[in-house]
């Protein structure tokens, strides 16, 4: 891929500091300047300053950042934004770019922009009232009409991956049709991790060997009620965001997570178990290495394991080759009535996202992978293992057999 350190002579030089873009924004046009009275029907962002640290890898304080950030929630819309965008990557995607890097022997380089969201150009029409501070006494009353985006403003987002989107084609890279952007890697959160323990009180904890109790089934209606939830429900929003690399993780923060809006004293102690499982294992992670790119996915459910709602709880997770790229667990919405049901239905479950069901994620991780120049033979077919005693036992059972001609229609229909 083409490289070319310095930006293309037609684009114009971006200003490094807010009060550089509120100067350039309030020149950049020819027009008379504007009272607040003239722009009446269209919102008046305020602005506020804020003041954050940025912080090195060992935690030590870099360097102060000052911001003015716009408060977009006096936006209207439809007056002076259309729409809201939030540019995302699934954790899927990252997962399988750092596999292919690591079999492909690719370098790794990290970008990172100073101040994105003020490279971004504004195609609505928005009007900032003068940051405090910065009020011009001959003309207290006017208002600044942004040229481009601030922090803050609601359609900042968009403007900014409009605008690096162009500068990339611009570049000579090539978008994919999904819009997604040594011999092993390594991954884990054990920072992270240690900053939680120490901030719950857990780091001198009793170390155990697993996240879950053997034969653990939490209830909404056991046990009293928890006095404190709001720190139960920030623990468990740290724990979700750990299972990024941690699928070890996945089915005992998924059994958490369902009662944060009940929380009882058995849901808390299964919260500090996974804590102390934390504290044995807070450098774990995934690793990735060489491999081929053949796509396997392992499925299995536990049959009506809810003890109040007698739901399953099913789980898959994805190899490219040897690399885990994609895992989940997940309650299943629907009661199955047999356990040769629930594994068909876990096999057609799409979950949430469509893009992450036991068959379309192998499906969309293929597509993704032929995206590469590199792979255009890539092997089109998926392995899937599911768990074999169900289907061991319905060969025992007749009583199984009209479950398993309804369980493959459904199966059919996830198709």
């Amino acid at each position: 891929m083409p490289h070319d350190p310095s930006p293309p002579h037609h684009m114009p030089i971006l200003p490094s500091t807010e009060q550089e873009l509120v100067q350039h924004n309030d020149h950049a046009t020819d027009e008379p300047d504007i009272s607040s009275t003239e722009v009446s029907r269209l919102s008046n962002v305020p602005t506020h300053p804020t003041v954050t640290r940025s912080r090195r890898a060992d935690g030590s304080i870099e360097r102060y950042k000052a911001r003015l950030v716009a408060n977009g929630f006096h936006q209207k819309q439809g007056v002076d934004y259309s729409e809201t965008f939030s540019p995302m990557v699934k954790h899927s995607t990252i997962h399988l770019v750092l596999s292919l890097v690591v079999t492909n022997k690719w370098s790794v380089r990290q970008l990172d922009v100073q101040n994105a969201f003020l490279h971004g150009y504004l195609s609505e029409e928005v009007y900032m009232k003068q940051p405090v501070g910065f009020v011009d006494p001959q003309f207290p009353n006017h208002v600044c009409r942004l040229q481009r985006s601030l922090y803050g403003l609601k359609q900042a987002p968009q403007a900014w991956f409009d605008k690096f989107s162009y500068y990339l084609l611009q570049l000579g890279f090539q978008e994919s049709k999904f819009t997604y952007v040594g011999d092993s890697m390594h991954l884990t959160q054990s920072k992270y991790t240690l900053d939680l323990l120490q901030c719950t009180k857990f780091l001198d904890a009793k170390p155990i060997s697993t996240p879950v109790s053997s034969g653990q089934k939490l209830s909404a209606y056991d046990g009293k009620p928890h006095a404190n939830p709001e720190t139960y429900r920030s623990i468990v929003g740290a724990l979700q965001y750990l299972t990024i690399t941690r699928p070890d993780l996945s089915y005992a923060v998924n059994q958490v997570s369902q009662f944060i809006h009940s929380l009882k004293t058995p849901h808390w102690l299964a919260v500090k178990c996974i804590l102390c499982y934390l504290k044995s294992s807070y450098d774990c992670g995934i690793v990735y290495k060489p491999g081929s790119l053949q796509v396997s996915a392992f499925s299995n459910a536990d049959y009506a394991g809810d003890p109040d709602s007698r739901h399953s709880t099913g789980g898959y997770c994805v190899y490219v080759g040897t690399n885990l790229v994609s895992w989940s667990s997940k309650k299943h919405k629907t009661v199955s009535r047999s356990s040769i049901e629930v594994e068909y239905r876990q096999l057609a479950c799409p979950y949430p996202d469509p893009l992450f069901g036991v068959i379309t994620s192998p499906r969309w991780l293929l597509l993704l992978i032929s995206c590469f120049t590199f792979a255009p033979n890539i092997l089109r077919w998926t392995i899937i293992m599911l768990g074999k005693q169900s289907f061991e036992c319905m060969e025992e059972n007749e009583r199984e057999n009209g479950s398993e001609d309804e369980a493959e229609r459904e199966y059919e229909r996830g198709r």
